[in-house]
């Protein structure tokens, strides 16, 4: 999923009641926030909710293959798989996959702005919609800039902050079958999953993150303010701690072990 979020996230400019928008397709939106909810309901139930307006926050396309648009498109996609160039701009496109893609030959699109594309990821309350809302704060501000190598990096380091959740996901899973294990009495099993979030973070700033905190005034979470390499790092260190929680590896072995990988 997340080798997918370069295509989902790409912005795409339309004009929306006369003037130029960076747009995103909801349907590709939908997908990268991984709901569970079936897309045409979701997009339906988020636009009642928020009181989006059509051709304000959004337009709508259809996929007719008459659509004059789409034909533009499809006729692209069409002449470059049979002259085969240039297909590194069209990664897996072919017309029946690119028709695929957007819903099928009749599906109705979302294309919505970035300031939608922001309040539809508050509206999922969870870490994947922040970490992409994020990214879209980011990326409108180095789009105004015209600036396309530091929105591509913009976007390499979205894809780390959601493998950083994953990795979280995967780690805290550990933890829990640990305290499952080794019987762990229920007033000691919160702190344990504070030691390790906090040992990483410190490991990553190479330096203890309370005091890095107090230091800014900073409280709660500190992990929306990593930047890529950062993100990466700490992707490495969960993915690791994980391994070793899961072979009963103790906790101060393991630190040593991760303090020599953060060293590298």
């Amino acid at each position: 999923m997340i080798e997918q979020v370069t295509d989902l996230l790409a912005t795409q400019a339309r004009l929306i009641n006369g003037v130029d928008y960076q747009t995103i397709n909801a349907r590709n939106l939908h997908k990268a926030l991984q709901s569970g909810q079936k897309y045409s309901d979701w997009i339906k139930k988020r636009i009642n909710d928020g009181l989006f307006t059509e051709n304000f926050d959004f337009v709508i396309v259809q996929n007719a293959v008459n659509n004059p648009e789409n034909k533009a498109r499809l006729e692209e996609i069409d002449s470059v798989v049979n002259l085969g160039s240039g297909a590194e701009n069209l990664t897996n496109d072919t017309p029946t996959n690119w028709i695929l893609q957007n819903g099928g030959q009749n599906a109705i699109n979302y294309f919505i702005t970035l300031d939608m594309a922001k309040h539809l990821c508050l509206m999922e309350k969870n870490e994947i919609g922040k970490a992409i809302r994020h990214h879209f704060i980011k990326a409108e501000s180095l789009l105004k800039q015209i600036a396309p190598k530091a929105h591509r990096n913009t976007l390499k380091e979205t894809k780390a902050r959601l493998a950083s959740i994953d990795r979280n996901s995967e780690m805290t899973d550990a933890i829990k079958a640990m305290i499952e294990r080794h019987h762990i009495e229920p007033s000691k099993q919160r702190f344990m999953y504070i030691r390790e979030q906090e040992m990483l973070d410190s490991l990553v700033l190479n330096k203890n993150v309370r005091k890095w905190k107090a230091e800014r005034n900073i409280t709660g979470t500190i992990r929306s303010q990593f930047n890529r390499e950062q993100l990466e790092k700490l992707n490495l260190l969960q993915s690791t701690n994980t391994a070793l929680i899961n072979i009963d590896m103790n906790y101060h072995e393991r630190k040593g072990r991760l303090l020599e990988l953060a060293q590298r």
